[in-house]
């Protein structure tokens, strides 16, 4: 797993499960977590594509929280959507252990693919959910 599949990951399932992946790795196995910038809160703006145009524009700006860490000398950073100091040290915590190459690294790759794969399969039941609302419009 690349680290971009990992933070992506990371982002995506909830934070009791980023928690408990932090605690896991966190096992003093590397040393411990010297925090570099401490979860903080700001905002970015959320860049999309128009799909007729294939424009480029600013759809507004989205509450994030991020962090940095460092474990046995190899950084971590993590950045999540909406205010959650937690969520993002445990994210940036992880990506530090699994850099440094944690001895658990394999189960705990396999642990995040798989608790990513099950917050997708919520996220659809939900997309399905509230599809039934959408409304079509025609334009001349």
């Amino acid at each position: 797993m690349d680290r971009t599949q990992r933070s992506e990951m990371l982002a995506a399932i909830p934070e009791a499960q980023t928690i408990r992946l932090a605690e896991t790795v966190a096992d003093g196995a590397l040393g411990d977590v010297q925090i570099i910038t401490p979860p903080t809160v700001g905002m970015i703006m959320a860049r999309v594509e128009d799909g007729a145009r294939n424009e480029h524009f600013n759809l507004g700006e989205v509450l994030v929280t991020e962090a940095r860490v460092s474990v046995a000398g190899h950084e971590g950073w993590a950045m999540v959507m909406g205010s959650s100091l937690d969520r993002a040290l445990a994210a940036a915590i992880v990506d530090a252990s699994l850099e440094a190459g944690h001895p658990q690294q394999q189960h705990i790759e396999q642990e995040l693919e798989t608790l990513a794969a099950e917050q997708a399969v919520l996220e659809f039941a939900e997309w399905q959910r509230v599809a039934r609302t959408k409304v079509e419009f025609d334009t001349f």
